[in-house]
């Protein structure tokens, strides 16, 4: 039933979208044009005629009107008259006809200052007014002045007087006075049309500047606000402003004001429309630099009079609107671009409008100045503008279309595994590296902590609180085959979810890892090289307490340099293997094992006192030599020398190694195996004696041995080491002489120099 219920309402909404979008597109075009054929205007606009009328320039305003009649006699009547920019009064004489209803004289235009009228029979007055004062009849409406003339017995000759300023054109209408009423409202309501909807435009393009961050949409708005205000010039609606009347004195200003900003608007919007395509190309660049130069004189032009203002901006606007033609002719060429199409077709209209009204107040040209001016400019630029911003909106929403898809895409194919999670550490959603990497715990919606390691999430959570480091590594669970895999992770916070990224990274931890072990290990033996035993030594140092004790020896092999060179070095490399193995098995798990190089090695023992120590060297030695070594049909029998030394508290490594060294090479085998030279050995030591100033004699001395002075009641140093120093003079050879240089060997430069000091205090020494 569920199912049922679920389809219908599946179908309805499909028949009510449809509907909607289909029939609601039909049902409004069929409208509009029913409304247009077959339905009368509200505006009945019937019984207006356009009256012939004489016109002269008179500049003495002492002439009586008399003789100014008589001079308009002479002149013939035409229905336009221009005034080229001339701020003198203009007089002229038309005929009223009687129509037998209320009559109504319109003097249409916008560049009037003041007008006045009179009856031509008896020079009697009928009204007159500025744009801030009336007397009589005349009345400020539409584009400029009106005369109300009544019910005409019978027609009427009227005298008129007029000023203008800017490129006015000198004109009458005679309107039954219904009629004139309804043309007045439909001047209003298409002024109200015009700046509503341009408004509405503009605050829509301010409101995409604002959610989209983009200030060309805000220059968008300013342009489609200065081109607003150059259609109200040019019908004549710029003496209000928002439904406020802009006071006369104010009313030049603000045409210049409208004019300079919708000429510098066009050409910086232009600039940066298409600041790509000017860039690209340096001609077309130098056109649009053209074009810019020209803002220059129009800006400072402001300064001077309308009548001199207005040829600066005719002689630039021509400038600028030929540029910007030959620019836009060129681009919309070039371009394959909707929006740049439809931008471009915009401001044509408002340049070619703007060109046209040049040359109509420039040259005289009326004869379309009705149907082809700035307000139609306006609204065409207005509704192609309009059109550009929904292409563009269009195009920006295809586009996150587009990424998005893109993104995916990426985001599944990528090789790094990626995922989101909830603040609980479930999953939202991961990619298809991750679900390969993690398998069954990379389903969506299941714990993320599952696939790893013990205290994973526990990790997550501290980094993600204190992100000390970019990345942490964690391992996931061993598997059947006993292996663990390692990944470096990354995560950050974003809103309420957990983004991160999973990398698998075990190929480089073992990689990091052998490369770690070779480092610190010898290649030949596999047992810890020089770099190694020191790391070793340094942590065993560093971490025992002031009463662990630490001892360290230090192993010679011998004859090893001759099985190398009767049988080669790989027999030499078999030898050692043997020898580390056999080593190693001797010792216990606080004993380490390095290798020094070539056949020199060092034990670092921990705890246990020196005789324990001494006792396993002894058995390492032993074991050593017992079997002999056997490779091929050749054997070998090899030998050790071993140099014991206890580790001081905070030690140095350098001189702990350097002092079992000493203590292994002034050891001499029982059977003599081990030669060495120990008068070259002495001579080494006695001179670094020699170099502190004593002389030799003072340690020397056949009356004194230096165990003696170390167990003297007056010397009493060093008590706690006297085994120390005991063991090594007894490893030794049995020379007096070598036995005082070992002894004197083991000791740091401090603590030799107060042995020295306190020999030298000895009364038998002298």
């Amino acid at each position: 039933m569920q199912a049922v219920i679920h389809g219908f309402m599946a179908m309805l909404d499909s028949f009510l979208y449809r509907l909607s979008v289909y029939g609601g597109t039909v049902l409004v075009i069929l409208s509009a044009a029913v409304v247009v054929v077959l339905f009368p205007s509200q505006f009945n606009l019937e019984g207006a005629s356009a009256l012939e009328l004489s016109a002269l320039q008179q500049d003495d305003v002492q002439v009586p009107m008399t003789q100014i009649m008589a001079d308009l006699a002479s002149v013939p009547p035409i229905q336009s008259i221009p005034t080229r920019l001339s701020e003198s009064p203009f007089w002229f004489a038309t005929v009223v006809s009687a129509t037998g209803q209320s009559t109504i004289l319109e003097l249409p235009s916008r560049h009037a200052v003041e007008a006045a009228c009179w009856n031509a029979a008896d020079f009697s007055p009928l009204g007159a007014a500025t744009r801030s004062w009336k007397q009589g009849d005349m009345m400020v409406t539409k584009t400029g002045f009106a005369l109300d003339l009544g019910v005409l017995p019978a027609a009427i000759r009227v005298l008129c007087r007029a000023t203008h300023t800017g490129p006015a054109y000198i004109s009458a209408i005679a309107w039954p006075e219904e009629a004139f009423k309804m043309s007045e409202k439909k001047f209003h309501r298409n002024a109200g049309l015009l700046n509503g909807g341009m408004l509405v435009l503009a605050m829509f393009a301010l409101m995409v500047s604002i959610i989209k961050r983009d200030w060309v949409y805000l220059l968008f708005t300013l342009w489609l606000i200065a081109n607003l205000r150059l259609a109200s010039v040019s019908a004549g609606w710029d003496v209000e402003w928002l439904g406020y009347a802009i006071p006369p004195e104010w009313l030049i200003v603000s045409r210049k004001v409208s004019l300079s900003m919708a000429f510098s608007f066009n050409v910086m919007m232009f600039s940066k429309m298409f600041a790509k395509e000017l860039n690209e190309n340096p001609p077309l660049r130098l056109w649009g630099q053209t074009a810019q130069l020209t803002c220059i004189p129009v800006l400072l032009a402001m300064l001077l009079p309308y009548r001199q203002y207005l040829p600066v901006i005719w002689v630039s606007g021509s400038v600028m609107g030929i540029s910007l033609c030959y620019l836009l002719a060129r681009i919309l060429i070039t371009t394959k671009s909707k929006v740049a199409f439809w931008y471009g077709m915009g401001m044509a209209m408002v340049i070619l409008t703007w060109l046209y009204e040049v040359a109509a107040a420039a040259f005289g040209v009326r004869q379309l100045i009705g149907e082809i001016n700035s307000v139609t400019g306006a609204l065409l630029s207005s509704v192609c503008c309009a059109l550009a911003i929904v292409e563009n909106i269009g195009q920006e929403r295809q586009s996150r279309l587009d990424a998005q898809a893109e993104l995916h895409n990426i985001y599944e194919v990528v090789p790094v595994g990626l995922f989101s999670l909830s603040e609980t550490g479930r999953i939202i959603h991961v990619n298809g590296a991750y679900r390969h990497m993690m398998g069954d715990f990379g389903k969506e919606d299941s714990p993320w902590r599952d696939g790893f390691e013990s205290g994973a999430w526990e990790r997550l959570q501290a980094f993600l609180n204190h992100p000390v480091d970019h990345d942490f590594v964690i391992k996931d669970h061993i598997d059947s085959d006993g292996q663990q895999r390692s990944y470096l992770v990354r995560a950050a916070r974003i809103n309420d979810q957990i983004e991160g990224s999973l990398q698998d990274i075990t190929t480089r931890v073992e990689a990091v890892a052998k490369l770690q072990f070779l480092a610190d290990h010898d290649s030949v033996t596999g047992i810890l090289n020089r770099r190694g035993l020191s790391k070793i030594f340094d942590t065993v140092n560093h971490a025992r307490l002031d009463h662990d004790t630490m001892t360290l020896a230090y192993l010679d092999l011998d004859q090893l340099a001759l099985v190398n060179h009767m049988h080669g070095s790989l027999a030499g490399d078999a030898v050692l293997k043997m020898v580390c193995k056999i080593i190693n098995d001797t010792l216990t798990e606080h004993q380490v094992l390095g290798r020094m190089g070539g056949d020199k090695f060092a034990i670092i023992f921990q705890g246990g006192t020196l005789e324990e120590a001494a006792l396993l060297c002894e058995r390492v030695k032993d074991n050593v030599a017992r079997d002999p070594f056997k490779l091929a049909e050749h054997s070998f029998r090899i030998h050790c020398s071993i140099g014991l030394v206890p580790v001081p508290f905070g030690g140095n490594e350098e001189a702990a190694m350097r002092l079992a060294e000493e203590a292994c090479y002034a050891h001499v085998d029982e059977d003599g195996r081990l030669k060495r030279h120990l008068e070259q050995w002495r001579r080494v030591h006695e001179a670094e004696a020699l170099a502190e100033g004593w002389s030799l004699f003072q340690i020397r001395d056949e009356g004194i041995g230096f165990l003696d002075i170390l167990r003297h009641p007056d010397a009493a140093i060093f008590p706690d080491d006297f085994e120390v120093w005991k063991f090594v003079v007894r490893r030794a050879t049995h020379s007096p002489v070598s036995a005082a240089t070992a002894a004197l060997n083991c000791l740091d430069p401090a603590h030799r120099r107060v042995v020295l000091e306190t020999v030298s205090k000895q009364p038998r020494l002298h």
